[in-house]
């Protein structure tokens, strides 16, 4: 499996924050399952509420795929799962 991917867009809206990723398969087989998620907070704990355009992908050799994620911008309730 060969992925690569990179952030092509950052947003940032009165009240949601967002980027455009590139996703691209660069092997000779299917990739499955494929799922993107925002790391973590500037305090070690993960960015809730985010919004994709699409998960789980499905990638066929040298397909590419662009998602869009967004969360809001302003303090997040730590503790609860999207």
């Amino acid at each position: 499996m060969r992925l690569t991917g990179g952030i092509t867009r950052l947003s940032r809206s009165r009240d949601r924050r967002g980027l455009t990723a590139v996703i691209r398969n660069q092997g000779s087989a299917v990739v499955a399952m494929v799922r993107l998620w925002l790391p973590e907070d500037p305090h070690g704990r993960r960015v809730p509420a985010t919004l994709y355009s699409d998960d789980y992908l499905w990638l066929l050799p040298g397909e590419t795929r662009t998602v869009r994620l967004s969360w809001p911008t302003g303090p997040a309730r730590h503790g609860t799962r999207c």
